[in-house]
């Protein structure tokens, strides 16, 4: 029941204000956490990830068509769920079981720079979760949260080992002397982008750095980041294949 209480307390910030270059055949048009898998955006598949184990209050990290963002839950996602919101003036919209504010960090702002805009609305939280805008798993976030809260991290990283794309060659003087098919590396762990920090994860971000650089290897390198391995599936949506 505690833990239930926390994670309902706790928010989780959804990085979605870049401009998905990769994705630009959708992407031009519309945001990419817009672009629909089935019948909803990616956007709330990865909110029902989080809903389905508690946590109900999300803060949307906007910046690139940032008003088509605001109008989904405006305008769309009511209609959706056959629900009228309440809408306040800070960008906050309450729904029965959650409660979207949509934060615009700007255009050009680089990841690590949209979480340090965070800190104003979230400076009284003991935690909140991160995530992109782009990535999906079947990932148990309140295991992930139990493993984490109580130990001395400043954060947990989510980590997976990857499927590989491509066989391995084994060349001597231009011949292929051995050839491995796809085969995953037990050595081999990725970030998948599902992430839990305590407020003091502030202390290594600035306004000039990607979060995946200076805050990650400052965490790192001080030893405060631990990591969850999780087992399942995850995907992201890179490419429009």
């Amino acid at each position: 029941l505690k833990m239930q209480n926390l994670i309902k307390k706790t928010p989780v910030l959804i990085l979605c204000g870049g401009k998905g270059s990769r994705l630009s055949e959708e992407t031009l048009i519309t945001p990419k956490p817009l672009i629909k898998i089935d019948k909803y955006p990616i956007l709330i598949h990865i909110m029902k990830i989080y809903l389905k184990y508690g946590f109900k209050k999300f803060i949307l990290l906007t910046g690139y068509k940032h008003k088509l963002i605001k109008d989904y839950f405006v305008r769309k996602f009511p209609k959706e769920i056959k629900e009228k919101p309440i809408i306040l003036k800070n960008n906050k919209i309450y729904f029965k079981n959650l409660e979207v504010q949509i934060l615009n960090t700007g255009l050009n702002t680089l990841t690590g720079a949209r979480v340090l805009k965070s800190k104003k609305v979230i400076r009284n939280d003991k935690f909140f979760a991160l995530t992109y805008g782009d990535g999906l798993a079947n990932i148990n976030l309140k295991k992930v949260f139990t493993n984490f809260y109580k130990k001395n991290f400043d954060g947990v990283m989510c980590a997976t080992n990857p499927e590989e794309k491509f066989g391995n060659l084994k060349i001597k003087k231009n011949v292929v002397i051995d050839f491995k098919e796809k085969k995953k590396d037990p050595k081999k762990w990725i970030n998948i982008g599902f992430f839990l920090f305590k407020n003091t994860f502030f202390k290594y971000l600035d306004n000039k750095t990607m979060l995946e650089d200076k805050p990650l290897k400052r965490i790192t390198k001080r030893k405060k980041l631990m990591v969850y391995k999780h087992y399942g599936k995850y995907n992201c949506m890179d490419t429009i294949y």
